[in-house]
C-alpha cells in the first residue's frame, strides 16, 4: 500500500508530464526506432520517480511479529537466607537453572530483598554481604518489577525464597491483576528450629531524669526448657538483669525493667539474653535501643482570674514543686496583671489556666493567649473557677479537652470519686485514691462536653467527668472542671490534701508536656541499629516553636574515627531529609543545626552493627507464596526436579505466545534503495545515449 500527503489524483498529472518531458527530449533524435522507445521509457520512469518524491510517498505493508514469553526468577537475597544453610540451597538451585534453557521461552534472573536489587547474570555466585538486604518486601518487589517490565510478555514469576516477609503490605496484593503465573521454590524446611529471640522492646524514647522509666521486653522461645538470664546494660555498664523460666510448651514471655538516670543525655541500652547450644542463630539474642533523658523541670505559665482561695492553694502547691519553674500572671484589671507585663508563651512548656477569663477580661488579651497557645502547640491544664466567663473561654476551645455547651452554668455541690487506675497512672496520681473522703467541691453543671480520646480520673456524684486528660496525635490538654478545692485544707481530716493536689499537678504536667515539641529542631531515624551498607534515612523537622525564617539545615555524623557533614534537601514544609551509607561498625552521633544559627541544634544517636529485623523470624513460611501460586494456577516447585520445572514453565509459556500484526512504513524520500533505482535508470540511459552517439 502506498500513501502520500497529497491526493492520489496528482499522479494523473505526474505520469503524462514525465512521458511528455521524455518524448520532447528524444523526438528529433536520429537513432533506430526501437532504441528511441527504450530511451524515452527510461527517461519517463526516472522523471516520474523524481517527481513522485514531491508527493512525500510512504510505502506501507503489514508485518506479523511473534513475541517470545519471558519467565522471571526472583531470587531472595535477604539476610534470612544465611540461616540454616539456605543460601547454599539457593545457590545450588540457581546453578542448576542457569545450565538449562526453555524451548521458546526466555529465562531472566533478578535478586530481590527490600524491593528489586539488580538483574543477576547466569553463573554468578549470589552474595549476601556488603549490600542493603535487611528486609524482605514482596509487594514492593512485585510493584517495581511490573513497572520495569510493563511492555514485555511475561509468562510467569518464579520465586526462590524462604518466604519470610517482614516489610510491606503483602495482603493487599491481588495476584490475578498481574495476569501471569506465580510459582515458587522454597529454600529451607518449615520446621521451627531451636531459638530464643528478643522479639520486641517497648519503652519511651524520651524520659525525665530521676524518674523511673518502664522497659517491657518481649521474648520468643522455641524448643527450650531452661532458666536463662536476660541482661540489661547502659553504655556498656551492667544495669539490671532478670531470670526467665523457659518452657518448650510456651513461646511468648514478657519481662519488665524500671531504669533511672540522674544525668541528661542520650543513653545506649543493650539487652542480651543468654545463648543456648543448638540455637539456629544468636543474632536475635541481642537488641540495642536509646533513651533520651531530659530535664525534669518545666517552664509553667499560670494565668489566673485574680486572687481567690482556690488560686492561693494552687499557687502555694505550684511553688512547692521543685521541678516547676512558674511564671504567674494574676489578673488585676481587664488588661493588667499584678506581676506586670502580659503572658509571653514562647518558651513555656505548659499553660495552667485558673478560672480565667472572667467577665472583665480584655477580649484582645484572651485572643492573644489563644493565638500563642495554638502557634506553639502548647498543652493547657484548665481549672474551673466560680467567676469563669465561659463565653470568652470558648475562644480557647480548640486547645481544651472539652467543648462548651452552655455559658450559664448551674452550680452543684458534690463530692468527688476516683476512677480505678492502672499501675502506671496509679503511681502518677496516687494522692487521689482516697479523694472520696475529701470535702465536697462545686461543679458547674451543664457546661462541659468532654472530647473523645480522654482518660477520666475523677468524677462527681452523678458520674460526670471532673478531672480528665485528653491526648491525640496533635494535641494534649487536661481539665479540672470543679472549684472550691480550698475546702480541702480548711477542713482537716484523715486525708492528705497537700499530696493530692501535688500529684494532680505533677502527674498532669508530665503527661501532657512534650519536651521534643518545644525544641526548635527534631531528628527522626527509622530505627536504632543499622547494618553496614544499609541506607540510613534521616528526617529533620523545624518545630513550630522555631519562628525564624527559612534556613538551610546541616547534618553532622561522627564518632571518634569518623566525621562527615551532609547537606539536607527540603522535602516538605519545615521538613528536611538526607541519607547516608556507613560501612564501619560503631556508635554514631548525628547533630542537626541551622546553617546560620549553629546554637539551634538537635542530637540523636544510633549504632551501625547488625539490623536484626531479618532474624526475628527464623522459620521459613510459604503461606504468602502458596497463596500467590494457588490464585494464579501456579506451581510449588520446592520438591520438583529441574527437568520438571522447565517442562511446566514451557507449558505455562504456551498460553503466552502472542502474534502481533502491525504496519511497517518505508518513507521513499529517505530510502537509499529508491535513490539507487533513480541513479541506475539515469546511468543506463546515459550509457545507451553514448552507444548511440548522442550528446
Amino acid at each position: 500500500m502506498i500513501k502520500t500527503d497529497y491526493s492520489i489524483l496528482y499522479l494523473l498529472i505526474i505520469i503524462p508530464a514525465a512521458v511528455l518531458i521524455a518524448y520532447l527530449l528524444y523526438r528529433r533524435a536520429d537513432i533506430p526506432k526501437g532504441r528511441k522507445k527504450l530511451l524515452i521509457t527510461l527517461r519517463s520512469i526516472s522523471v516520474f520517480l523524481i517527481l513522485f518524491l514531491l508527493l512525500f510517498p510512504v510505502f506501507s505493508f503489514l508485518s506479523e511479529q511473534k513475541s517470545a514469553p519471558v519467565n522471571i526468577f526472583l531470587i531472595d537475597n535477604s539476610k534470612s537466607l544465611t540461616l540454616d544453610g539456605r543460601d547454599s540451597i539457593l545457590n545450588e538451585i540457581a546453578d542448576k537453572l542457569y545450565s538449562r534453557t526453555g524451548n521458546g521461552i526466555e529465562f531472566r534472573y533478578y535478586l530481590f530483598s527490600n524491593g528489586l536489587i539488580k538483574v543477576h547474570n547466569a553463573g554468578e555466585q549470589i552474595e549476601f554481604t556488603e549490600t542493603d538486604n535487611n528486609y524482605t518486601d514482596f509487594s514492593r518487589t512485585l510493584s517495581e518489577l511490573r513497572d520495569r517490565t510493563v511492555k514485555e510478555n511475561i509468562s510467569g514469576i518464579t520465586f526462590i525464597s524462604d518466604g519470610i516477609a517482614n516489610k510491606g503490605n503483602d495482603i493487599s496484593l491481588n495476584p490475578k491483576a498481574f495476569g501471569y503465573y506465580f510459582n515458587y521454590i522454597r529454600t529451607g524446611d518449615t520446621t521451627q528450629k531451636k531459638d530464643i529471640a528478643i522479639a520486641d522492646v517497648l519503652y519511651n524514647k524520651n524520659s525525665y531524669i530521676e524518674s523511673k522509666t518502664p522497659v517491657i521486653v518481649r521474648i520468643k522461645s522455641y524448643g527450650i526448657t531452661k532458666k536463662v538470664k536476660l541482661n540489661l546494660s547502659e553504655d556498656g555498664i551492667a544495669k539490671d538483669n532478670a531470670e526467665i523460666e523457659l518452657n518448650s510448651n510456651s513461646i511468648d514471655y514478657e519481662i519488665k525493667f524500671e531504669i533511672t538516670s540522674f544525668t541528661e543525655g542520650i543513653k545506649k541500652y543493650q539487652l542480651e539474653v543468654q545463648t543456648e547450644a543448638g540455637e539456629i542463630t544468636d543474632i536475635n539474642n541481642h537488641r540495642i535501643f536509646y533513651i533520651r533523658y531530659i530535664p525534669n523541670s518545666f517552664n509553667i505559665a499560670v494565668i489566673s482570674a485574680g486572687p481567690s482561695s482556690d488560686y492561693a492553694f494552687l499557687k502555694h502547691q505550684i511553688k512547692k514543686i521543685s521541678n516547676f519553674k512558674p511564671q504567674f500572671f494574676t489578673q488585676k484589671t481587664g488588661s493588667e496583671f499584678y506581676e506586670g507585663g502580659k503572658p509571653d508563651l514562647k518558651e513555656i512548656s505548659c499553660v495552667i489556666i485558673s478560672g480565667y477569663p472572667t467577665e472583665h477580661s480584655n477580649p484582645e488579651i484572651v485572643y492573644t493567649i489563644k493565638e500563642e497557645i495554638e502557634r506553639y502547640r502548647l498543652p493547657v491544664f484548665f481549672f474551673a473557677g466560680a467567676n469563669t466567663d465561659y463565653a470568652k473561654l470558648k475562644q480557647l476551645e480548640n486547645s481544651l479537652p472539652f467543648t462548651i455547651e452552655n455559658t450559664t452554668p448551674l452550680e452543684t455541690e458534690t463530692p468527688l470519686k476516683s476512677i480505678l487506675l492502672n499501675e502506671e497512672t496509679g503511681k502518677k496520681f496516687s494522692g487521689i485514691k482516697n479523694i472520696d473522703d475529701f470535702p465536697a467541691v462545686f461543679y458547674p453543671r451543664g457546661v462541659f462536653a468532654m472530647k473523645p480520646q480522654s482518660n477520666i480520673y475523677l468524677v462527681n456524684i452523678n458520674s460526670d467527668p471532673v478531672f480528665y486528660i485528653m491526648s491525640t496525635g496533635t494535641q494534649t490538654s487536661a481539665a479540672f472542671c470543679a472549684y472550691g478545692i480550698y475546702r480541702w485544707r480548711l477542713n482537716p481530716g484523715d486525708y492528705d490534701y497537700d499530696n493530692a493536689l501535688k500529684d494532680i499537678l505533677t502527674g498532669t504536667v508530665t503527661t501532657i508536656s512534650d519536651y521534643e515539641k518545644n525544641k526548635k529542631i527534631s531528628i527522626e531515624l527509622s530505627q536504632n541499629e543499622f547494618s553496614p551498607y544499609e541506607k540510613i534515612n534521616i528526617t529533620v523537622r523545624l518545630n513550630p516553636s522555631y519562628t525564624g525564617g527559612e534556613d538551610s539545615l546541616n547534618l553532622r555524623i561522627y564518632n571518634d574515627k569518623f566525621d562527615r557533614t551532609l547537606k539536607t534537601g527540603k522535602t516538605g514544609e519545615r521538613e528536611y531529609s538526607a541519607s547516608e551509607v556507613l560501612t564501619e561498625k560503631g556508635d554514631y552521633y548525628i547533630d542537626a543545626y541551622l546553617y546560620n544559627s549553629p546554637f539551634i541544634s538537635a542530637q540523636e544517636r544510633f549504632t551501625v552493627d547488625i539490623n536484626r529485623s531479618e532474624f526475628l523470624t527464623t522459620k521459613p513460611d510459604e503461606n504468602f507464596l502458596k497463596r500467590l501460586a494457588e490464585n494464579t494456577d501456579g506451581q510449588d516447585f520446592t520438591d520438583a526436579g529441574i527437568s520438571d520445572i522447565i517442562t511446566e514453565l514451557e507449558h505455562q509459556a504456551e498460553t503466552r505466545i502472542s502474534e502481533t500484526q502491525s504496519f511497517k512504513n518505508i518513507y521513499l524520500n529517505y530510502s537509499w534503495l529508491y535513490l539507487i533505482s533513480i541513479v541506475f535508470l539515469l546511468a543506463l540511459e546515459w550509457f545507451i545515449r553514448k552507444r548511440s552517439f548522442l550528446p
